[in-house]
């Protein structure tokens, strides 16, 4: 072979070697570019969605708040609307309370009129009934002295009368108590035979205070207990004390028998005598 051939043959290898390396260098950059490409694609595509929903987002906010403007239209409308009907109300009630302060006025005018009328009606009223009251005085008092002279008449005479039956009640009264003293004494005189006592001791009682001490209803007329005896006080059989608690008085008993310390006594008058009660011979 000829050296040239071998030349060119050399030229072609190392140009097919070069286009292969720029073949590959190509190829590796449009790789590359192509995965850059996929990536910046990719991205565009997020930020568009992400755009997009930022635009939904924009557009439903901008329908809410075109929703709440129209509301609040409606509302300041409506608002509007209100205030003209209560101004025309205002304006109307400020009218009628104009012509009721005038119907007022000529109301009080006329009422004082009336006043007027009526305050010299009552004067004439009243000088009219002073005058017949002055009249019926003097005819009362004419009728008064014809009636006292009679009423004293018959006073005197009721008097009298009175007195006929206050004298003949005071002797029946006075029968009646004898009666009943000569029966008190009678009494009396059987009650010192029986038990014996001395009648100067009962009539010159000492004062004796006491108290009861015990309560029993089982004999009759009923039995207490007090506390004094013959050791600490003048107390004697035949006695008689006044029972009383709190300034209210409720009975009497007679000392029936006497101990050094205590003694009993039977009940003579009761009103509720119970223990505790205070006893004493002198209220």
């Amino acid at each position: 072979m000829k050296p040239i051939g071998i030349v060119f043959i050399i030229v072609n290898l190392l140009l097919a070697g070069a286009f292969l390396g720029y073949m590959s260098h190509a190829l590796d950059t449009n790789t590359n570019w192509k995965t850059e490409f996929e990536k910046k694609d990719q991205e565009l595509k997020d930020e568009m969605e992400k755009a997009a929903a930022e635009a939904a987002k924009l557009r439903a906010d901008k329908n809410e708040v075109t929703a709440n403007r129209d509301a609040l239209r409606e509302e300041r409308d409506r608002l509007q609307s209100d205030r003209d009907n209560l101004q025309g109300l205002l304006e109307a009630a400020n009218r009628e309370n104009t012509e009721l302060n005038s119907q007022v006025a000529g109301i009080n005018s006329t009422l004082d009129d009336f006043r007027r009328d009526i305050e010299t009606a009552q004067r004439a009223k009243d000088e009219a009934e002073d005058a017949r009251v002055a009249a019926e005085r003097e005819r009362d008092d004419a009728k008064d002295a014809a009636s006292s002279a009679q009423l004293a008449q018959r006073d005197a005479e009721d008097a009298q009368r009175k007195l006929e039956q206050q004298l003949a009640d005071t002797e029946l009264a006075l029968a009646e108590k004898g009666s009943n003293l000569d029966q008190l004494q009678v009494k009396f005189d059987t009650l010192v035979e029986m038990t014996g006592v001395n009648l100067e001791d009962i009539l010159a009682q000492p004062l004796i205070n006491a108290l009861i001490v015990d309560v029993s209803h089982d004999v009759k007329p009923g039995l207490v207990v007090l506390n004094v005896g013959s050791k600490n006080s003048q107390i004697k059989r035949g006695m008689t004390m006044q029972i009383y608690k709190n300034g209210t008085y409720k009975g009497e008993v007679r000392i029936d028998n006497v101990d050094e310390t205590m003694c009993s006594a039977l009940i003579v008058r009761d009103k509720g005598i119970a223990q505790g009660d205070s006893a004493t011979t002198r209220l």
